[in-house]
C-alpha cells in the first residue's frame, strides 16, 4: 500500500512538472513572436520611408 501511495504521488508531481514546464514554452514562444513582429513592421516602416523619399526626390527632378 505504501508503495501505491509513492508511486502515485510521483506521478502526480511528474505531471505537475511537465504542465509548468509546458507552460514556460508557450510563453517563451509568444514573446519571440512578438519580437519577430516588430522587426517585421520596422522593416516595412524603413522601406516605405525610402520610397517617400524617392518619390519626393522624382517628382521635384521632373518639375524643373
Amino acid at each position: 500500500m505504501a508503495i501505491l501511495k509513492s508511486v502515485f504521488h510521483l506521478s502526480v508531481g511528474l505531471i505537475f512538472l511537465s504542465f509548468l514546464g509546458g507552460l514556460g514554452c508557450t510563453t517563451k514562444a509568444d514573446q519571440a513572436a512578438s519580437s519577430k513582429e516588430q522587426e517585421i513592421r520596422g522593416d516595412s516602416d524603413r522601406f516605405f520611408h525610402k520610397m517617400e523619399q524617392e518619390e519626393k526626390t522624382r517628382g521635384s527632378s521632373s518639375k524643373e
